[in-house]
């Protein structure tokens, strides 16, 4: 894939990436806001999957600023699930709070990688981040979100 290619993808997701974390950061989470929230998920996640295969630009990071606490949530928060589907365990407790916040920081720190001219590694962070953290409290919101939409 050329370089213009990624720049291209890379841009996009940047933007879905800022038009989620502006949302969470703007909005008192409700059960008003399940499909909002449910549409966003959906979109990172099949263009998380599209994204290129590339290695990080440097091994140097950018600085990262902390926020201030600003999730609001005033719906239910706690739900049931199961930490590995093929492991026959009892369900564990899951949060929107702590799935929420942790997709916001990940996706938010790779973006400040992207605004600070590594694009490679902002692209390269959100994958892993994907398939080794954050994709998982999104698949699992969603589940939660999918049900909670039905009740």
């Amino acid at each position: 894939m050329g370089e213009t290619a990624i720049t291209t993808i890379a841009k996009e997701y940047y933007d879905l990436v800022c038009e989620f974390c502006d949302y969470l950061e703007n909005t008192v989470i409700t059960a008003d806001c399940i499909d909002d929230l449910m549409t966003y998920l959906m979109k990172l996640y099949m263009k998380g999957i599209a994204l290129p295969n590339v290695e990080p630009d440097s091994v140097e990071e950018c600085e990262k600023p902390r926020r201030e606490q600003f999730l609001r949530i005033e719906c239910e928060d706690g739900y049931y699930m199961m930490f590995d589907p093929f492991i026959d365990e009892d369900p564990v407790c899951g949060t929107f709070y702590d799935d929420f916040l942790d997709i916001y920081s990940d996706l938010r720190d790779a973006a400040y990688e992207y605004e600070a001219g590594y694009i490679n590694n902002a692209v390269w962070n959100w994958s892993f981040g994907l398939y080794n953290h954050w994709g998982s409290h999104l698949v699992n919101a969603l589940k939660a979100l999918h049900a909670l939409r039905k009740r």
